[in-house]
C-alpha cells in the first residue's frame, strides 16, 4: 500500500481535507498562514506566511539533546 498524505487547510469556518500522493502535493493557490514542518519546498508556496509545526521543534529539540549532547535544548 503506498503512503500518501491528508494535507488540510483551514478558514474559521471551513475546513478542507484532501488525500495527496506525496509530500510535493501542496497547495500552490493558498494564502494566509502554512503551519509546517521544516521541508524546504513549503518555503516556495507563495502568498502564504509561515509558522513552524510546535510538535516538529520539540521534536528537533529532543534530537538536540539526545543526539547532539545539547543541554541547552532540555531547557
Amino acid at each position: 500500500m503506498a503512503a500518501c498524505r491528508l494535507p488540510v487547510a483551514c478558514t474559521t469556518l471551513l475546513t478542507f481535507f484532501w488525500i495527496g500522493t506525496g509530500r510535493g502535493d501542496v497547495m500552490r493557490d493558498a494564502t494566509g498562514r502554512a503551519v509546517h514542518d521544516f521541508w524546504k519546498p513549503y518555503y516556495t508556496i507563495p502568498g502564504v506566511q509561515h509558522a513552524l509545526c510546535v510538535a516538529h521543534i520539540l521534536r528537533e529539540l529532543e534530537n538536540r539533546v539526545e543526539w547532539d549532547d545539547e543541554r541547552w535544548a532540555a531547557d
